[in-house]
């Protein structure tokens, strides 16, 4: 679905005219509940993935939903789809850089995962207090709602120690901690850290900026055809546990198959 349609250069542009959201199905009770009641399945069950184009107050479909975008059937149509919508609803005159809240994933673990399947590397701000927080935040929300960075990275908060256990070598300092994921997404590490004192400088958000882009252009995920991903990660032994049971048949008969159940 990614490489068909919502990689797709004109949906990308044509996205900058909507609030996107990626729901991680199976991780909130309330998501589930939403996404559940937004596609019927002949399951009459939430189903692995989601797409639907909403109004801005987010009760009334505009376009055809269900598991992906195929009704549209190309990603030129989408995109065309897109666009027409965009156009009966106008937007406010604030840059997309004013918005005042982080796109953060729930936690670090599940960021780290979206982060893996993404293939996208991850930014973990480490806030002990809800001042360290609030600093931080002031630096970096800028560059996170511009053009060149919006959507380029995954963003989660961690306020306790215990949360950074995943990442490779990191100190609970405040800071900002940009890692890449492990392949399955299970661990990561640090691809460049702003510390506390550089974020008190007057170029703080400059230097920021300047170690996101560089990691936009040299970023390298790891890479593995489906197959022999799946292999591995049975191999290994290792398995997603979802915070809510998955109720999509396909996706547990085909984990089932390729364990030999």
């Amino acid at each position: 679905m990614d490489r068909s349609f919502l990689t797709v250069d004109n949906v990308v542009k044509a996205s900058r005219q909507f609030v996107c959201i990626r729901l991680a199905t199976y991780e909130d009770q309330a998501e589930a509940r939403f996404m559940k009641d937004l596609v019927r399945t002949r399951s009459g069950e939430l189903e692995n993935t989601v797409f639907g184009i909403l109004s801005p107050d987010g009760r009334s479909s505009l376009a055809r939903s269900g598991r992906g975008p195929h009704a549209f059937r190309t990603a030129a149509g989408l995109s065309s789809e897109m666009l027409r919508i965009a156009a009966r609803y106008k937007q406010k005159s604030k840059p997309l850089w004013t918005n005042t809240q982080m796109p953060y994933v729930k936690s670090v673990e599940l960021a780290l995962n979206v982060a893996a399947c993404d293939r996208l590397p991850a930014v973990i701000i480490v806030a002990p207090t809800q001042a360290d927080r609030e600093q931080i935040e002031n630096q970096l929300l800028p560059a996170v709602w511009s053009e060149p960075y919006a959507g380029r990275f995954v963003y989660a908060l961690a306020s306790k120690q215990s949360q950074l256990k995943p990442i490779t070598k990191s100190v609970f300092t405040p800071s900002i901690l940009i890692v890449q994921p492990g392949v399955f997404g299970l661990t990561a590490e640090i691809l460049q850290r702003v510390s506390s004192d550089q974020l008190r400088t007057d170029s703080a958000t400059q230097t920021t900026s300047q170690k996101l882009t560089k990691i936009c252009q040299n970023f390298e995920p790891q890479v593995m055809d489906y197959r022999t991903h799946i292999n591995l990660g049975i191999n290994l032994d290792i398995d997603w546990k979802t915070e809510i049971p998955v109720t999509d048949r396909q996706s547990i008969q085909a984990k089932q198959r390729s364990r030999g159940q």
